[in-house]
C-alpha cells in the first residue's frame, strides 16, 4: 500500500513539473536566448536545484512550490489546484458556482484542456452507473488517462466519487468568461476539430450533422453575431437536456471566421 501511495504522489508532482516545463518552452520560443538557468534566476531558485526538480531527481517542497507560484503570478485557483494535488496546505477558498453555469478559473482550465475532461463531466449526466472502467470504455480512452482525469476533476470539485461510482458535483460548466483566447482553449478546439473529422468518416450520417455556409457579411455586425451564436449554443444545450433522459454525449463545434482580409487591406 505504501508503494502505491508514493507512486500516486509522484505522479501528482509530475503535473506541476510538466506545467513548469511548458512555461519554460514558451519562454524559449519567445526568446531564443532564454534558458533553464534564466528561468531559475527569474524564479529566484538555485539553477542546480531547479534542474533536478525538472528532471524529477529532487522532490518539490511546499516552500519552493509556493515561491514558484508567487513568482509566476499564478491565480489562487490554480495554486490551490496544484497544492491539493501534491498534498500541500493551501489557503484560497473554494470557487463557488455562479448562477446556472460554474465558471472554471482560467488558469485551472489550462490543466484540463484535453477534450475528454469535458466529455467525462457530461458523461456523468447520462443515465447509468459510471465506474472508471465504464468511462474509459465509453470514451475509448486508456484506463490510466481516464483515472488521472477523474482524480483531477474530483480535486477541482467538479465531480465526486461515492462507493466507486463517479457523480457530477457541478451541474453545468463554462469557459466563455475568458477574454480572447488561451493555449488551453486552442488545444481543446484543435482536438474537437480532429474528433469532428473522425466522426465524418466513422459515424453514420443519421447520427451527426456536419454542414457549412459561406457568406458575404457586414463585418460591423460581428459582435452581435457572436452573441447570437453564444445564445444559440446555450439554447440548444438546454433543449437537448430538457427531457432529463440523456443517453449520449455529443460535441458541438462552431467555427465562424473570415476567408478574406479586405477590411485589413483597406486600412493600409
Amino acid at each position: 500500500m505504501l508503494q502505491v501511495v508514493k507512486k500516486t504522489q509522484a505522479s501528482r508532482e509530475v503535473d506541476f513539473v510538466s506545467f513548469l516545463k511548458d512555461r519554460l518552452l514558451e519562454k524559449m520560443r519567445a526568446k531564443s536566448s532564454y534558458s533553464m538557468r534564466a528561468f531559475a534566476r527569474d524564479l529566484n531558485i538555485d539553477p542546480s536545484l531547479f534542474s533536478k526538480i525538472l528532471r524529477g531527481e529532487r522532490k518539490l517542497t511546499s516552500r519552493t512550490f509556493f515561491q514558484i507560484s508567487e513568482k509566476l503570478s499564478l491565480t489562487p485557483e490554480l495554486v490551490r489546484h496544484f497544492a491539493i494535488e501534491m498534498g500541500f496546505k493551501t489557503i484560497p477558498n473554494e470557487i463557488a458556482p455562479t448562477e446556472n453555469y460554474w465558471a472554471i478559473p482560467k488558469d485551472a482550465f489550462e490543466v484540463i484542456s484535453n477534450w475528454y475532461y469535458f466529455a467525462i463531466f457530461e458523461l456523468l449526466g447520462v443515465e447509468g452507473v459510471w465506474t472508471t472502467t465504464k468511462i474509459a470504455k465509453a470514451l475509448e480512452i486508456p484506463y490510466i488517462e481516464a483515472s488521472l482525469a477523474l482524480d483531477r476533476l474530483a480535486r477541482m470539485k467538479m465531480i465526486k466519487k461515492e462507493k466507486n461510482v463517479w457523480l457530477k458535483f457541478q451541474t453545468s460548466i463554462t469557459t466563455t468568461q475568458y477574454p480572447g483566447s488561451t493555449p488551453g482553449l486552442r488545444q481543446m478546439q484543435r482536438q474537437i476539430l480532429d474528433k469532428a473529422k473522425d466522426a465524418m468518416e466513422k459515424t453514420p450520417i443519421e447520427k451527426r450533422e456536419q454542414s457549412s455556409l459561406t457568406m458575404a457579411i457586414d463585418a460591423s455586425l460581428l459582435p452581435l453575431a457572436k452573441k447570437k451564436i453564444a445564445k444559440f449554443r446555450r439554447e440548444l444545450h438546454d433543449f437537448l437536456q430538457s427531457t432529463q433522459k440523456t443517453n449520449e454525449v455529443y460535441n458541438l463545434s462552431l467555427s465562424f471566421y473570415p476567408v478574406t482580409s479586405l477590411s485589413q487591406k483597406g486600412k493600409k
